[in-house]
């Protein structure tokens, strides 16, 4: 089974911790398997695990504008549309409701919205003599290792990047400095990262960068790696806002960070007031329900 869709699967459940040998668990299965020395039990015994929860989803399916499709195996043309509008391919890890029904997630159902810059974007690299694929993949690359390197910064874990590329490590490390810049001068204190959560209410999911106590308030955390701050970012925010506040957290602001690898400086935008941003979410979850026929 691909590494990839070990790790969908893992995702999909919430991340939990896997059993190895008696008595030892992985809990950071992203990073175990990047380990160059897995011993074969080990192996054998997430082999054992993933096959259980595959079979509880194997015949589970979704509906996109496409029709319905396997959940574990994704609708094949919605992963291509999104590779070429620069977002990750795997559009449909799967959040669970308590009951086991299948939701989207916050950037599945932003997917509806139109992203007129990219054509643009992707003429200009064709100037430039440039795929623009490999320039968003290397791009989407460095923005993962980022955000990973903050993560175990923010958890006290040492980082591997050992299987990364060196080039696309040290643009990840340049966005990381440019963090640690704005975190000296931000003293918080990490409640939540990069944590799964579920909307029993509104049914979809979502995974918030961070949530972290500043100033004695909760204060949701998006850290963004790209060329800008746009639009759409304030209704993800938004609809992550909404999922802690379901979760009973009081977040009194939420805070963009932009921390590009390109940029000599971060920019951040705080707003304590995304009504407007949950508005737009809402209905780009209405039109998603509609086109992909969901109750």
């Amino acid at each position: 089974m691909p590494r990839e869709q070990v790790l969908e699967i893992w995702q999909g459940f919430g991340r939990p911790a896997i059993p190895l040998r008696q008595g030892e668990t992985c809990r950071d299965l992203e990073k175990f398997l990047s380990h160059p020395d897995i011993r074969d039990s080990d192996v054998e015994a997430i082999k054992a695990w993933v096959q259980e929860k595959e079979t509880e989803v194997s015949n589970e399916k979704g509906h996109c504008k496409h029709g319905k499709f396997l959940l574990r195996d994704g609708c094949l043309q919605c992963m291509a549309e999104r590779r070429q509008q620069g977002e990750p391919a795997n559009a449909h890890r799967p959040y669970h409701l308590a009951d086991g029904a299948t939701i989207p997630s916050v950037t599945t159902i932003l997917g509806v919205l139109d992203k007129p810059g990219l054509p643009h974007w992707a003429w200009e690299c064709g100037k430039e003599g440039l795929d623009y694929r490999e320039v968003r993949d290397a791009a989407a690359r460095v923005g993962t290792i980022a955000h990973y390197l903050i993560a175990d910064h923010l958890k006290g874990e040492a980082p591997d990047t050992v299987a990364c590329a060196t080039e696309e490590v040290a643009k990840a490390n340049n966005c990381l400095a440019k963090y640690l810049q704005w975190e000296k001068e931000h003293s918080i204190s990490p409640v939540m990262i990069e944590t799964p959560l579920i909307s029993e209410e509104f049914r979809f999911g979502g995974t918030p960068d961070l949530l972290a106590e500043y100033d004695g308030k909760f204060t949701l955390i998006d850290f963004k790696t790209g060329g800008g701050i746009y639009d759409s970012y304030f209704y993800q925010l938004a609809a992550y806002w909404k999922l802690l506040e379901e979760q009973g957290w009081p977040v009194a602001s939420a805070r963009i960070l932009r921390i590009s690898a390109d940029d000599s400086d971060f920019e951040e935008v705080v707003k304590t007031n995304l009504d407007v941003g949950w508005q737009i979410f809402q209905h780009c979850l209405a039109i998603y329900r509609l086109q992909n026929e969901l109750v």
